[in-house]
């Protein structure tokens, strides 16, 4: 039957340049011929078809939609929304906004150091969707240093001029160390930013995404 397409599975299909019987009325063929398949079931949304196999196995709900501009983008989305997090805690400082910086009352507020880690952490993440990804390891690795300087601020009692290197914080609210992210945060960042100088780094390593991942 040439040209006539069938619903198998929710999948829009049509047969390609042979004929094709069926089961009656389940709707399923009988044979392995090639089909074009579109995973949207609508023709006039189509932009990309690909040739289907019936021997492949189902697609999950996450395989049909990997390629949604939604999935694919969400690593781009969240650099920009973790970016601008940490700009907004940082005008918050110098606007005065006790109540961004403190979302409870009597509670520590988020260091100006904190907040400058998730704007090196946010661009580092959307770095890794463009082009130039191979320079994300540079504002990660620079979050690991303030980071890992923490800790051992933290584990030695040394004091490395960083805890105000950039703003001298007016609200010491429970703050033992005022200016000093919580070694919690601290070693968050860590993790996070080796994940994604691993995954800027040597291609060729086939195991970076995975290790990434597991950090991150």
């Amino acid at each position: 039957m040439y040209g006539r397409t069938i619903f198998h599975s929710g999948i829009l299909t049509l047969p390609v340049l042979s004929e094709a019987s069926f089961h009656s009325p389940s709707g399923l063929l009988e044979n392995t011929t090639p089909f074009i398949i579109c995973h949207r079931g609508d023709w006039a949304h189509c932009k990309s078809l690909e040739l289907f196999d019936l021997n492949m196995p189902r697609l999950s709900f996450f395989e049909r939609n990997a390629a949604a501009p939604l999935f694919r983008h969400f690593p781009r989305y969240a650099g920009v929304a973790v970016a601008s997090f940490g700009v907004l805690i940082i005008i918050s400082w110098h606007a005065h906004w006790q109540s961004i910086l403190q979302a409870i009352p009597n509670t520590a507020p988020m260091q100006y150091n904190t907040a400058v880690c998730f704007i090196l952490l946010g661009t580092a993440l959307f770095l890794l969707t463009t082009a130039h990804a191979a320079t994300a390891p540079w504002p990660g690795g620079t979050a690991v240093f303030f980071t890992l300087l923490t800790l051992l601020e933290y584990l030695t009692g040394w004091d490395f001029r960083i805890d105000h290197l950039f703003f001298k914080p007016y609200l010491q609210v429970a703050t033992m160390y005022p200016g000093r992210m919580s070694p919690l945060a601290a070693a968050c960042f860590s993790f996070i930013g080796t994940g994604i100088i691993l995954v800027g780094a040597n291609k060729q390593w086939r195991h970076r995404l995975t290790l990434a991942g597991m950090l991150a």
